[in-house]
């Protein structure tokens, strides 16, 4: 095999016409130019300098081998500049792993990452919880974003916990429980609830339908999980679906619906960001580290929540709408 640090001496000695020279210019000893120069002409069979005791001079051979000698070189060249803008380009790109429930949490998070590192690119991969945490163990992907339960433990990965969410009702118009202040666990009982059809994350879609099937709800599964269709298949068949919001926040009245807390009927989720505990590319490092400042500003929300209004507060649904 032809090595390119015997092609760059072969192309020296060809551009000086003299052993010497080219040492100098490329650092080395006289005799390891030659010898490199002579170690290409016996790997391909031709002569490739005519040397005497005067001069160098290239040889007819040598004249027709030149232009790929040089072509040679400039590969390793142009592979070596697409080696470094790949360098650059994947050192700066994050690959985040979640799925379709989280999109409006994640866009907030993401938002908050993008602001801090401009130049950082983010690609989204969608799976089940096996498949995310597979992606970590595997190194296909850097950080996974996804719902847990309230103290569930992942020891495996590095985690960091964003926020708990609690669920409210979206009851539309005419509805028996749109005058509601707080859902009460009788008012469940053969009520049907739009549910989500995902089953992305079976650990959090088994504990919060069995409390609702407990209490005597009926779930109604909307065609596709993304949060405006459920919305609009409950819009359609004019019944209530859960919304979940970062604070427990009092009956409001949004685009003519009621969105009403529940009491008495504990509905909530941890958002979690997972990563692995051994490799973390620098670009994981800064993702984590903005999922622990947004961590915070939501803390700072919750407290604030808990204010009397009298005292001035502004409410958390003017904060996220």
């Amino acid at each position: 095999m032809l090595e390119l640090d015997h092609i760059h001496c072969l192309l020296d000695v060809a551009d000086t016409r003299s052993f010497s020279r080219s040492a100098e210019r490329l650092g080395l000893a006289q005799s390891v130019v030659s010898k490199r120069v002579r170690r290409v002409e016996e790997q391909l069979g031709l002569r490739i300098f005519a040397r005497t005791s005067r001069s160098v001079e290239l040889t007819r051979q040598g004249r027709a081998f030149l232009p790929y000698a040089q072509a040679m070189v400039d590969a390793e060249t142009t592979a070596r500049y697409a080696a470094k803008n790949l360098h650059e380009e994947t050192a700066g790109q994050l690959v985040l792993g979640t799925y379709d429930f989280l999109i409006h949490f994640r866009m907030e998070l993401m938002d908050l990452f993008h602001a801090e590192y401009p130049a950082a690119h983010t690609e989204v991969v969608y799976g089940s919880r096996p498949e995310l945490f597979a992606g970590i163990r595997t190194g296909k992907l850097d950080v996974v974003m996804m719902a847990s339960l309230p103290n569930h433990f992942e020891p495996d990965f590095a985690t960091v916990k964003l926020a708990q969410l609690e669920a409210h009702l979206l009851v539309p118009p005419g509805h028996p429980l749109f005058d509601r202040r707080a859902i009460e666990p009788a008012d469940l009982d053969n009520a049907e609830i739009v549910y989500s059809p995902s089953h992305q994350d079976q650990l959090v879609r088994a504990e919060i339908s069995t409390r609702l099937v407990r209490r005597g709800a009926k779930l109604v599964l909307a065609p596709e999980a993304h949060r405006p269709a459920m919305e609009h298949f409950a819009s359609i068949r004019g019944i209530p679906v859960l919304r979940w919001r970062h604070t427990r926040q009092e009956r409001m009245i949004a685009d003519g619906w009621a969105q009403v807390p529940f009491d008495g009927v504990e509905l909530k989720i941890e958002l979690v960001v997972y990563a692995s505990r051994t490799e973390q590319r620098q670009v994981a490092v800064q993702f984590l580290e903005t999922a622990r400042k947004q961590h915070e500003i939501l803390s700072d929300l919750t407290e604030l929540a808990a204010i009397p209004a009298n005292e001035g507060r502004k409410s958390p649904i003017e904060i996220y709408n």
